[in-house]
This record gives structure tokens, C-alpha cells and sequence, in this order.
């Protein structure tokens, strides 16, 4: 075999395509029929597209001002908007303004109809991105006339800012009722715990101030204590008073026995008895007197017994006096026993009702503290409930997908024209043709022994039948060998011009004689002769 390629045979291919003009010319012309009647029955698609722009909701993100937190919202949001656009409400709502008529019909348009007008409704990002990387997102309609892809993107534009309405309305609702029921609980519970602390405060009655004190500013003083401060220090005085009553008494008493010890002892007991006191104080002139006479007269002498006379009468009127005070000391020292008792009875009535107070303190305070964070929780819950029924009411009467512009449609169908698609056809049925004429034709007359079953029809096995010599069984013998002649060549058999041209040869009669020939000859061979090797075709 040749390292290099056998040249075309040029004479052959023009031959080969002159043979089997009607083949690749038919099926030129059919491919050529098929594109106009597709030209004449197909209906033109005109396109129509908007830019949307698309933002969060603002309620409880004012830092934000309706931003998107995070490139993963915005993408989400995008997405749900795909979504509904494949939506069949939104896509009947569309439709049903564009054509009316598919309102009127009993079970509705078909799923063939649906899944068509799906596929004529496409939401996308801008070229050459992706969702997410952008808030803006284009919606592109086709129809078969220009106005109805215009009239169908404005209606599902509508459809799709009335569902994603309906959508936030229905999500704000269901927050509501959530919200409703924990305003309700927690309302609940704030009114049972001042049902308790109403209770407990009922019971302090008018100490309700002490132990609000208590409990708000445990470290100061109360008015209670205050109180008992000063119960403290008046029951101090008056046992201070009934203590100097009492010794004043046992001092009289005392000085009655013995007038002496009164006029040693006692100024400041004597201090509450003036007239005793200026008895006890002229008693004391009167002995000084006597005693400075003494020194000048003798005890018979007249004044000696006048200054003896004065001090036994002041002395009389001394213990006259001290019989006196004693008797009206005692109503004084009764009177400020009961108001020692009095006070001191006081001051444990008050000290045991701070005792109480204190030990209610902590329940009081757990109370309070309770009743707080009930407090705290129903006005958040209030506040919760609130901002969600103005979210649903902004949902109500504002959008959140807004179009950047008016719709923009373009004035030639979308696709290829009918000129394209003739001068298509046609190129497909030539290229069509063209492969069944060599799929089908003979080779260029070489004795190939290739892989397609046209390459054992060749023109030297399409000569006379004489020259093919009949296939007959052979024996062979291993001690005598049958010798077949090697076969001519190729060349010298093969004839100027082939039978096809007047009579169209059946090549796979003539195929099927081959293989049988061949065979017949490869069982021929002797044992010590070298096989002809038939792959002479590059193929």
C-alpha cells in the first residue's frame, strides 16, 4: 500500500452526480417545497420587553430605606418573581385581558395552551448577569402582532404587581392573626397579675405607701420608720421624766424622815418645787443666822430663841411642803407611767407591722416585676401588632415592583425572515441530496474492500457475468493442495463506460455474488501461498 493518498477521481464524482441527478434534485426541490409551505403557514412572533426594578420592603428597616440587606434577598426576591410569572393565575389574569373570550369557557384553556403561554412569557436578568447582581430584571413578551406583545406585557406586568400584592397581603394577615393571639395572651396574663398585686395591696391597706417604699427604695427610710424613730426618742423623754419623778419621790420621802438629807442633797430634784425650794433656801438662812448669834448671845438670850423659833417653824412648813409635794407627785408619776406604756405600746405595734411589711416585700416585689414585664410584653406585642397592620396596608396601595420606562417592542418578527428560510431549506436539501448520492452511488471502479456495503459493488464485479466464475465447494487435501490462479487485476476489468447508464444495476444482487466470490477464493488458498491482501482503498 502507498503512503500517500490515491488522487480524486474528478471524472468519476461529475459522473456519479449526473447519474443521480434526480436523487439530490428531488430532494433539493422537496426540502425547498417544505420551506415555503412553512413560510406560508407559519405566523410571525413579534417581541416586547420592560425594565422592572424591584425593592425591599422598608417597614422596620429605616437604615435600609427599602435596600436589600444582602445580594441572597435580593436574588430570593428575583426568583419569586420568575416564579409567579409561571403562576397560572397570573398567567390567566393576563390573558383573559388580552383575549376575553377565554373567560367564557367552561374548564378554561388546556394545559398545551398554558404550557405555550408560559414558554411565551420570560422574566430575566440583564445580559450578561445573573439574579442577584443586579435590582433590575426585564420582563419580555412575544404575540404574533406587535400591539398584542406590547398589550400582554403590560398586562402581566399588572398581574405580577397585584399577585406579589396579594402575596404580601396574605403574608401580613396570617402575621396579624399570630400577633392578635399573643396581644390576647399576653393581655391575659398582664390582667392576672394585677388581679394578685390588687390583692396583696388591698390587704396593707394604708401601710400600701410604707411598702412601696420598701420595695422601690430599700435603702432610704420610710415614712413607717420615721415614725418609729420618733416613738423611740418620745418614749426615751418620758421614762427619763417619770425616772426624775420617781427619785424626786424617794427624796421627799426621805427628807420628811430626815429634813437634813433634803437640805443636803436634791437642787435640781427640787428644782420642779419652787416653794420647797425657798423654804429649804430660808431654812438654810435662818441656820446661818442662829449660828452667828450663837457666838455673840448665849441660848436663853431672846434672840437666840427667836432665831430658834424661825428655823422650827420654816421646818415645820418644810415638812408641811414635803407632805404636800408628795401628795401631788403621785397623779404626776401615774400620768407618766401610762404615757411610757402608751408609747411603748406604740412603738411594738409599729415595729411588728414593719415586720410584716418586710417580710410581704419580696412577694410584693416579685409581683411588681411580674406585672412589669407583662406590661412590657403587651406593649410590645401592641407595637408588633400595629406596625403589621400598617405594612398590610402599605401592601395594599404600594408596589414593590416599579417600571423603569415604557414598554419597548421591536418592528420586525423575531427569528429568521421567509427569504432565510427558503435559501435554508434549499441548502439542507442539497446537503441532504448530496449525502444519499454517496451513500448509495458505486465507488470509482477500484477493487476496494471497504466498510460500506456500496464498496463491493465496483465496476469490475459489475461486468459480464462470464467473467465471474461460478463459486463451486472445494475439497482440500492436506496432501494435495488445490492451487488457485492469482485474480487479474482490477484495472484490465474494469470497463470504459459503466452499465448504469442504460440500465440501472442491482447492486445488492451483485454485491451478495461478490462476498460469495471472495469467500470461494479465500478458501482456495494453499497452505504455503501468501494470501492477496485486497485493501487497497484508503478508506
Amino acid at each position: 500500500m502507498s503512503g500517500s493518498a490515491a488522487p480524486i477521481a474528478w471524472r468519476h464524482l461529475f459522473h456519479t452526480i449526473r447519474v443521480y441527478l434526480p436523487l439530490w434534485a428531488g430532494a433539493t426541490i422537496l426540502f425547498a417545497g417544505l420551506g415555503y409551505a412553512y413560510t406560508r403557514v407559519r405566523v410571525d412572533t413579534y417581541s416586547a420587553s420592560q425594565s422592572l426594578v424591584i425593592r425591599n420592603e422598608a417597614h422596620g428597616e429605616q437604615d435600609l430605606l427599602g435596600r436589600f440587606a444582602s445580594q441572597t434577598d435580593l436574588k430570593a426576591a428575583q426568583e419569586t418573581v420568575l416564579e409567579l410569572s409561571n403562576n397560572r393565575n397570573v398567567l390567566m389574569a393576563a390573558l383573559t385581558r388580552l383575549d376575553p373570550e377565554l373567560a367564557e369557557l367552561e374548564n378554561g384553556p388546556s394545559q398545551d395552551f398554558i404550557a405555550d403561554a408560559r414558554s411565551r412569557i420570560i422574566v430575566r436578568p440583564p445580559k450578561g448577569s445573573e439574579f442577584g447582581a443586579t435590582e433590575v430584571i426585564y420582563l419580555e413578551t412575544r404575540e404574533t402582532t406587535q400591539e398584542r406583545a406590547e398589550k400582554l406585557c403590560n398586562y402581566v406586568r399588572e398581574a405580577l404587581t397585584n399577585a406579589m400584592r396579594d402575596i404580601r397581603a396574605d403574608r401580613f394577615s396570617g402575621v396579624i392573626q399570630e400577633l392578635t393571639h399573643s396581644r390576647d395572651l399576653a393581655a391575659a396574663h398582664r390582667q392576672e397579675a394585677n388581679k394578685k398585686l390588687q390583692a396583696l395591696e388591698t390587704s396593707v391597706g394604708s401601710d400600701l405607701g410604707e411598702l412601696r417604699s420598701l420595695t422601690e427604695n430599700f435603702a432610704g427610710s420610710g415614712n413607717s420608720q420615721r415614725v418609729l424613730t420618733d416613738l423611740q426618742k418620745e418614749s426615751q423623754q418620758a421614762e427619763l421624766e417619770l425616772e426624775k419623778l420617781r427619785e424626786l419621790e424617794a427624796l421627799l420621802k426621805r427628807g420628811q424622815a430626815d429634813p437634813d438629807q433634803l437640805l443636803v442633797s436634791g437642787g435640781e430634784l427640787l428644782a420642779s418645787q419652787p416653794t420647797l425650794k425657798r423654804l429649804k433656801d430660808g431654812y438654810t438662812d435662818a441656820q446661818l443666822a442662829a449660828s452667828s448669834l450663837s457666838s455673840l448671845y448665849t441660848a436663853n438670850h431672846p434672840k437666840m430663841r427667836a432665831a430658834e423659833t424661825a428655823q422650827r417653824e420654816i421646818l415645820d412648813k418644810i415638812l408641811q411642803e414635803i407632805q404636800a409635794s408628795i401628795e401631788s407627785m403621785e397623779p404626776q408619776i401615774r400620768i407618766a407611767s401610762d404615757r411610757v406604756a402608751k408609747l411603748q405600746k406604740k412603738q411594738d405595734e409599729l415595729s411588728n407591722r414593719l415586720n410584716e411589711l418586710a417580710e410581704m416585700r419580696t412577694t410584693y416585689s416579685n409581683l411588681l416585676s411580674d406585672f412589669g414585664h407583662r406590661t412590657n410584653l403587651l406593649e410590645r406585642a401592641e407595637a408588633s401588632l400595629n406596625e403589621a397592620e400598617a405594612s398590610r396596608q402599605a401592601a395594599l396601595s404600594i408596589d414593590l415592583i416599579s417600571p423603569l420606562g415604557p414598554v419597548q417592542s421591536g418592528d420586525k418578527p423575531v427569528g429568521p425572515n421567509d427569504t432565510m428560510l427558503l435559501m435554508g431549506s434549499i441548502t439542507a436539501g442539497l446537503l441532504f441530496g448530496a449525502g444519499m448520492v454517496f451513500l448509495v452511488a458505486p465507488g470509482s471502479g477500484k477493487d476496494n474492500f471497504g466498510r460500506r456495503w456500496s464498496d463491493y459493488s465496483g465496476s469490475k464485479f459489475n461486468a459480464a457475468p462470464a467473467a465471474v466464475p461460478a463459486a463451486q465447494p472445494v475439497v482440500a487435501s492436506a496432501a494435495q493442495p488445490t492451487v488457485t490462479p492469482p485474480a487479474q487485476p482490477v484495472e484490465n476489468a474494469v470497463p470504459a463506460e459503466p452499465a448504469t447508464e442504460s440500465a440501472p444495476a442491482n447492486h445488492a444482487a451483485d454485491a451478495w455474488q461478490n462476498l460469495q466470490r471472495l469467500a470461494a477464493q479465500s478458501s482456495q488458498t494453499g497452505p504455503g501461498e501468501p494470501r492477496v491482501e485486497r485493501r487497497s482503498n484508503p478508506r
